[in-house]
């Protein structure tokens, strides 16, 4: 039984991921509907029709469960980019295809861990990477976007999203993946080599910032404990690259998510514990 709720779930989470094509069609207002709709059905209804489909301690709380955080991050997505839903759908699309295929890859073939992060395998991302470069590939062709160009857009966005899920975060990767790939895709689109160039001598100075700040940080958190020693390494990077790409308002959204996260799983953890439904590491 177990096996075939992590396949249904795997397969749910890929097929509802096609919706991500009626995006351009929706306006925002419709598409926020549809999505906080799917976040109540998910919460309130679905755990009664396919109980198989929730893991045993996410059926005392489905709150908990990556089958409804999967629709509140699309609803996040469409609130955040509602001026460009093809980041939207694109998001969607590397969310929903990436971690299904990591998943199923991962469970069956998975040999290989990788170093910073020993429960993911290289296979597991190897098929997140290629999975959800073609399905965002499709998204952004169906959305206007010429082939070649959608396959620069889709191919880095999709590595730097299979990266993002490899790391050894505390939060949920249907949470993670596509509300870091989204800025990361955002970026790509608005991408301009002469004013990069431009823009060079003062980046630098960014950098610096960043690996002065990081440092600081990620040395705190890890006397602290909230991370372990490849957490830390792996946040440092991100941090720099998020305040020297996307500025302090960036860091910042970067920094409350890690907080606001690592303390709703230490929240209340004796408990979980107890009923064996808290998180390793």
């Amino acid at each position: 039984m177990r096996v075939h709720g992590e396949t249904g779930r795997r397969a749910v989470h890929f097929t509802a991921g096609g919706l991500a094509f009626l995006l351009p069609f929706l306006t925002p207002l419709q598409a926020a509907c549809a999505a906080g709709g799917a976040v109540v059905f998910n919460l309130l209804v679905l755990p009664r029709l396919a109980p198989a489909l929730f893991r045993e301690g996410e059926r005392r709380e489905p709150w908990r469960s990556g089958i409804v955080i999967y629709p509140v991050a699309v609803l996040l997505l469409i609130l955040l980019f509602h001026r460009r839903m093809e980041v939207a759908a694109a998001a969607w699309a590397i969310m929903a295809a990436g971690d299904s295929a990591a998943g199923l890859v991962g469970r069956r073939f998975g040999r290989r861990p990788i170093p910073w992060n020993r429960s993911k395998t290289a296979e597991g991302s190897i098929a997140f990477a290629v999975a959800a470069s073609l399905f965002s590939w499709a998204v952004l062709v169906f959305t206007g976007r010429g082939a070649a160009e959608a396959a620069l857009l889709a191919g880095p966005a999709s590595l730097f999203a299979a990266f993002m899920e490899s790391l050894p975060w505390r939060l949920n990767d249907n949470l993670t993946v596509p509300l870091l790939s989204a800025p990361f895709l955002a970026g790509l689109r608005e991408f301009d080599p002469a004013r990069f160039a431009a823009a060079a001598p003062s980046l630098g100075l960014w950098l610096l910032l960043g690996v002065a700040v990081n440092s600081v940080l990620a040395f705190g958190f890890r006397s602290t404990g909230m991370v372990d020693r490849s957490g830390m390494i792996a946040g440092f990077c991100v941090g720099v690259l998020t305040l020297a790409f996307a500025g302090w308002p960036g860091f910042l959204v970067l920094i409350s998510f890690f907080v606001l996260g690592s303390g709703a799983t230490r929240l209340g953890l004796r408990r979980k514990e107890r009923a064996g439904i808290a998180q390793e590491k």
